[in-house]
């Protein structure tokens, strides 16, 4: 990244969001043929942003599906969190390209620069290796007999990562060098 963005006081964060889900209920039902499952999954989506100079994290937890209006609340939550220019790199989902977060980010232009990563390029993005430890830390292989707890543990793990901005530059410092590398 180009140093002289962040002299003059621009912040660079990377954006993703993650999806967290929960197999709340198994059912069986017996039918002429033979038994069959029926899985009811609930999931607990994040939007996050990771600053390229300090490592500060920034994120919201929420049930439902992730659509634009809500991604564009998260953002005013982290414009109203933030003083400098924010230069936002982002994944190609159809939230982050609809036609109203084209007008949010022309309504916002003044505090907001966009960029688009390239389609099927998340090792271009450090937030990516960020969900993945927060899934291995926070939700991989453990079991939440509730959606609550599922949600607790996700934000638990969420807050543990917030407070540890050092962890969260390394992975920086490790897509460097993958950068450097190809």
């Amino acid at each position: 990244m180009d140093t002289a963005i962040l002299k003059k006081g621009f912040q660079i964060v990377f954006l993703l969001s993650i999806d967290c889900k929960l197999v709340y209920a198994v059912t069986s039902a017996s039918i002429e043929r033979g038994t069959y499952c029926v899985e009811h999954t609930k999931g607990y989506k994040v939007f996050g942003l990771i600053d390229y100079a300090s490592g500060r994290l920034f994120y919201r937890g929420q049930e439902g599906r992730l659509n634009s209006d809500r991604y564009a609340a998260f953002l005013e939550q982290v414009l109203r969190a933030t003083r400098h220019h924010l230069i936002v790199i982002q994944d190609g989902a159809r939230y982050h390209t609809s036609a109203a977060m084209n007008a949010f980010f022309k309504a916002h232009q003044q505090r907001l620069t966009v960029f688009q990563l390239p389609s099927y390029s998340p090792d271009f993005n450090p937030i990516e290796k960020l969900w993945k430890k927060i899934k291995q830390h926070g939700t991989h292989l453990h079991y939440f007999p509730t959606f609550e707890s599922l949600k607790d543990k996700v934000e638990q793990t969420l807050l543990a990562f917030k407070n540890a901005p050092r962890e969260i530059l390394s992975l920086f410092v490790k897509m460097k060098a993958t950068a450097a590398v190809a």
